[in-house]
């Protein structure tokens, strides 16, 4: 009993979620002891809502993507393994609203009360980034874009393919469909996500 209390007082042999409805307790199951490399794509914040950051604090490292550059000195102080790129992923241009509460910050406009500023970013693919950065090997991908994440996926080279996906996304989407034609099986979902394993 004591040596129980010992534990979780010290936060030993439990595990703390950092995601928004439990995706990296799948993750850890999924990956179990294996230490791999991620991309983050609308990583949004080192550590709140994160699907990677339980990744990082066992040993994994990455490249996080996030069009807002209020992140960029909050990732080398955080997680100083990764490599952040300040970005937004697709094509074309885009408006980029700016909200208080960074949680919101999108390429949708969502609630205009708590918009601070907007302004245009001019996109970059995927693959763009992930060439110009000499990955080979993607372990886990993880995509959180506020409804642009078929484009997001239109955007990569998928001659490199990621073991495990991550995508905001429902059941049935073009999304899931997209991704099946690329050999992916949807294998859990959350409130939020669906995760799919390359087969």
């Amino acid at each position: 009993m004591i040596k129980t209390f010992l534990k979780l007082l010290l936060g030993r042999g439990s595990f703390r979620s950092y995601s928004q409805s439990g995706e990296d307790g799948i993750l850890r199951s999924l990956f179990r002891n294996r230490v791999g490399f991620y991309v983050d794509v609308g990583a949004y914040h080192p550590h709140l809502y994160s699907n990677t950051y339980a990744l990082y604090r066992a040993g994994w490292h990455g490249l996080a993507i996030d069009p807002n550059p209020e992140m960029t000195t909050l990732f080398k102080i955080f997680r100083p393994r990764d490599k952040f790129v300040c970005a937004g992923i697709g094509e074309g241009t885009l408006t980029y609203h700016v909200h208080r509460d960074g949680a919101y910050n999108g390429f949708t406009e969502t609630n205009r009360s708590t918009l601070v500023r907007k302004y245009p970013i001019k996109l970059q693919s995927l693959s763009q980034i992930i060439k110009s950065k000499n990955i080979t090997k993607i372990d886990f991908l993880n995509v959180d874009v506020e409804g642009l994440d078929l484009e997001v996926l239109r955007s990569h080279d998928w001659s490199i393919k990621p073991t495990v996906i991550a995508i905001e996304s429902q059941v049935g989407s073009p999304v899931q469909s997209f991704l099946e034609t690329k050999g992916y099986k949807l294998i859990a979902m959350t409130e939020l996500n669906l995760i799919f394993k390359l087969v």
